[in-house]
This record gives C-alpha cells, structure tokens and sequence, in this order.
C-alpha cells in the first residue's frame, strides 16, 4: 500500500459522493495476487486497514488473528449490509484502525457493509460513519455496494503487487542489473532475464529444481550474496558493491552461526530521529573493532539489529559501547558467560522483543519460557480436548442441600494461565449446551465479557437454563476504567437472569460497594480470609445483609442457611 492507494480509496469516495460522511474504513484480508512474486512474498494471514478522514489516508497491517472482539468479527458473522446506530453498540466491540471501544468514537450512524469474491467467504468489511441518521433505502446510500468495495479491493492489491516490483527493482535492479533470484521458503523465483538464461518456461521453481539448474548450469558463475528485503528472502548477484560489505541475514537464521565462543549485541532503537536499518548497521560497524573476524549481521526489525561478534568482547569496551548507544536500547550477552554456550539464541530475541527486557538476566528467561511452555501445554491440551470437566455438588451447610453444580476443566499437573480461561469457558460452554447439569455454576474472568463470543456463548446457555446460571466473577485487570464496564456487565447479566458471585478479586475491592446491589454473594477460595478477623468480619457484613457465600477451598466445617460448601465431585 505505497503508491496510489491513498488515491484509489479517496477517489472512490468522490464518486460516491455521501453527505454527513465523517470517515470510511475498509478492511480486507486473504488477498488474492495474481502475480506469482507478489504470492509468494505477500501473501500472508494479516488483514490490511485503510482509514479516511477528510482527504487524510492511514495504513496499517496486523495479523488476522487480532480481528476478533472488533468490529471486523462482527461483520463477518452478520454477513449483509447493515446500518447501526451509536446507540446499538452495547458492549465494547473495536474499531478495527484505531483499536479503541467504538463507544468512544464520535459517529450517529454506521454503515457496515462485508463484501467477498466469487467464493461466499467474505475477505473484506468496509466501514461508513455519518453523522446524521439515515435508511438503507436513502439514494446515496444505495450506491454503496459489495462488487463496489470488491473492485477497489482489487484495485488496492493491485497497487500493493505494482509497489512490491517497485521496491524490488530499487533494491536490487539498481546494483545488479543482471539476472536475479528471489528464494521463499521451498520456492524460487526467477527474474524474467533469469528465466530466459536458464531456458525455463515458468518464472516459479522448487528449490530442487534451482539446485539442479546450478548445477547443470556452471558457466553461471554465481556468488552467493544475502540481503534484506524482508524476513524471509535472500537473492544471489555477482554483484558485491554495497554500502556495507558483511552479508545481513534474517533473525530466524540466527542458530546457524557456527562459531564456538561469541558475543552476542543487541540493539533496539528508540530515539527521535528517523533512521533506517542500514543506518543502524553503519553505526554498529563504526563502533565494533574491525581487528576482530567479521560479526555477523541480522535483521528484526526496522529499529533492532543483533550481530554475533567471535570472541568474548572486554565488559570495559561493552560499557563504552554502550554509553555511546544511548538511543538504543542496548544488550550484550557473551556465551559462557551470560549464558550457556549451547542455548538457542532466536528464542533469547524473541524474548527480549516481547518483554522489552532492558538487560538478559538467564534465571528470569528460563522461568518466562517454562511459563510459555506451561502456557502452550494447557493451549494444546484443551484443543485436543485433553481434559476432564468435573461437576462438584454445592450444598448448603445448615440442611445439605444441594444448591447447585460448580463445573471445573482440570488438566492434571499444570496450573492454568490466564489466557487458558477463554479456552476453559468456551469448552465448558459447549458442554453445558450439549449435557443437561442441575443449576450450573462457573467461574469467570471478567475481562472475558469484552468478548462477543462469550456473550452469545451466555445466551445460549441462558436460554437453556432460564433463570439457574451463576457465574462466579474475578478481576485480573487494576485499571479504574474497568469499573464502569464491570458494572455494566453486571446489570446485563442480571437481565439475563443469570446469578452472579464476585470472588475476593472484587469483594474486597473499591469496586464492591458499587457492585453489591447486583451481587447474589460472594465465592471464597482463599483460606487466609477465613482464618483473621478481617476476613471473619467481611463475611459477616455479607451474611447479615443477607447475601449467600460459597466456600471454594476450607477444611472448616460451616453451619449457616446461607454458607454452601463444595463436596467430592460426582464426575
């Protein structure tokens, strides 16, 4: 999206010509490119956003796995054109370019409308704000359609694939001149001169075939020349003239270095000035002593490079390297000393890129990667429906009555993380939906009814259990903002005639004095409340005002119309 993109979308709106339009957002994904180079480097599962605000357009890409809990999700379950008023917007749904609540957008009227290709999938969602109310049989509105949208879809991933060839003739045209490769994975591309030299009626190889063409082909001659164009191409020149001489390879090449002892630099840069990744390399090499064997160069980023220097470099001369790095974020680690010699690097950067660590201290990186396989060993556990779902009576103390069935997933050895709820929720949903339970109750977290599918999973479940559902609420989160939306969940809930609980996370909160008109009771697992007279007292104020208290986890035995106790599980 660098050419005419900015020109293709405005155009569009021009033609349209909609009054009270404030801004226009159109969103597309699994692009379909009809040229063979532009598949292989571009094609990727992320969804592109174009946003228009006056004659002002803004580009961005994520991946498409973040669509969920925008707008974006919404639509494609709808699945037809809608309008939607400021009002409709209930529960927090995002805007898929700005990332915010669209309540906090300033709109009257929305016009959704998903469109698709030939296939009835929908690959795009465009998005029309206006600021007075309208019909869907208003005139201007009418010509607003999908093979509309569809055409400038194509359009747009034109430009993207015209841009794409441009970047490339920039990069490479301009040094080489000559016959070109581009490799991706398992496939080769081949430049038309290329193609031509080497008698090929396709411009799209296997990697074999490349390997079988060199061969049969030495009066080629070629020198092996690798350079970024991003993070997963290299080609081959004869052409060695650059602007540094060292290879710069991509980051997921790093384990292949080969060297015994090294140092390993890390630089992130964080200052004001705009610079590009060669500038980052430039510095470097003007920095590190050239008495040294060439460091090897990679790529992350545009802002962070990492280099592997032969050797362990004097900590003197890595702190004046440092101080000198003061718009970097700046990492050193040498093997055998920071960090055992035969530890794997990539997952060293990648830790650093995701907790933006200002220094690598080992013992904290290996409990974030048990955490992260702890993390992956639940995830793939409950994909595979590796777990057992187990109902646990709730009885009162004073009659021992059943009161209800408190439903817990168990993966046995491993205590689950927080993203293991949402997969918990959802499977245990699908179970109450699928086996009839006497007064179901579940826990949940309340950063999970930010999510549109936990709500429908709720009405569904609701529905089925008219007026016998609690939910046992927690709060992860410390924000103040949070607090408006939880009791706004509340009161949805209660009008679903679900039952709610609130655990120790929010009874003991500031939170609880706004929630306790929509509170059943309260769920106790923590032992150390049970056990002082602060605890004993809190309880108190909730028996008194007559407010049910389920104890999760006690050896105390309880005696109370309104304490229930969970008992052995049935399953």
């Amino acid at each position: 999206m660098k050419n005419n993109s900015r020109f293709l979308l405005l155009e569009y709106l021009y033609s349209l010509g909609l009054p009270f339009l404030t801004q226009m957002t159109i969103c597309f994904w699994d692009k379909d490119f009809s040229d063979n180079l532009a598949q292989l480097l571009l094609s990727k599962p992320e969804v592109t956003v174009l946003h228009a605000k006056g004659t002002r357009v803004f580009t961005k890409t994520y991946p498409l796995a973040e669509i969920n809990d925008t707008i974006i999700d919404f639509a494609i379950e709808m699945k037809e054109k809608m309008v939607l008023s400021y009002q409709d917007f209930t529960y927090s749904l995002k805007d898929p370019y700005y990332r915010k609540d669209m309540r906090e957008l300033s709109f009257e009227i929305l016009l959704m409308v998903p469109f698709f290709p030939e296939t009835e999938r929908i690959t795009g969602v465009a998005l029309f704000y206006f600021s007075k109310k309208f019909s869907l049989e208003d005139e201007s509105i009418t010509k607003i359609s999908a093979k509309g949208l569809r055409k400038l879809m194509e359009s747009l991933v034109q430009d993207e694939t015209e841009a794409l060839h441009q970047e490339i003739v920039k990069q490479t045209y301009r040094e080489l001149a000559m016959p070109w490769v581009l490799f991706s994975d398992q496939k080769v591309y081949l430049s038309p001169f290329m193609e031509q030299a080497l008698n090929q009626e396709t411009n799209v190889i296997s990697l074999m075939q490349w390997k079988e063409l060199i061969k049969a082909n030495p009066q080629l001659n070629l020198v092996k020349k690798t350079e970024i164009l991003n993070c997963l191409v290299e080609y081959y020149s004869e052409n060695n003239i650059t602007r540094i001489d060292k290879p710069v390879f991509a980051i997921d090449y790093l384990d292949r270095h080969g060297l015994e002892r090294f140092t390993l630099l890390f630089l992130s840069y964080r200052g004001w000035e705009e610079k590009t990744t060669l500038d980052h390399f430039e510095l470097f090499n003007e920095l590190v002593p050239h008495n040294k064997e060439k460091p090897l160069l990679y790529k992350v980023n545009d802002e962070t490079i990492v280099s592997l220097v032969s050797g362990n470099l004097d900590k003197r001369f890595l702190t004046k390297l440092e101080n000198r790095l003061k718009d970097y974020r700046f990492i050193y680690m040498r093997s055998g000393r920071e960090f055992p010699v035969k530890l794997a690097l990539k997952p060293i950067i990648d830790y650093l890129m995701t907790t933006n660590a200002e220094n690598f201290v080992l013992s904290e990186y290996l409990d974030f990667r048990n955490k992260q396989n702890e993390h992956q060993y639940l995830l793939d556990a409950i994909k595979d429906n590796q777990f057992h779902i187990k109902q646990y009576p709730v009885c009162n103390t004073l009659n021992y009555q059943k009161w209800g069935t408190y439903l817990i997933m168990e993966v046995r050895g491993v205590k689950p993380t927080p993203d293991f709820q949402e997969f918990q929720i959802k499977k245990m949903m699908q179970y109450l939906l699928v086996n009839k339970i006497e007064k179901p109750i579940i826990s949940l977290d309340s950063v999970l009814l930010r999510k549109r599918t936990i709500w429908n999973q709720l009405k569904k479940i609701s529905e089925i259990y008219p007026d016998t559902l609690t939910l046992i609420v927690s709060s992860t989160e410390n924000k103040r903002a949070s607090n408006s939306a939880i009791s706004d969940y509340f009161h949805r809930l209660r009008q679903m005639g679900i039952t709610i609980l609130v655990d120790s996370t929010l009874f003991s909160s500031n939170l609880s004095y706004q929630l306790f008109p929509l509170l059943e009771g309260i769920a106790i697992e923590d032992w150390g409340l049970l056990e002082n007279d602060l605890g004993k007292t809190l309880i108190s104020f909730y028996l008194e005002r007559k407010k049910q208290v389920i104890i999760l986890k006690s050896t105390t035995n309880f005696h109370h119309e309104l304490i229930y106790q969970i008992n052995k599980p049935t399953s």
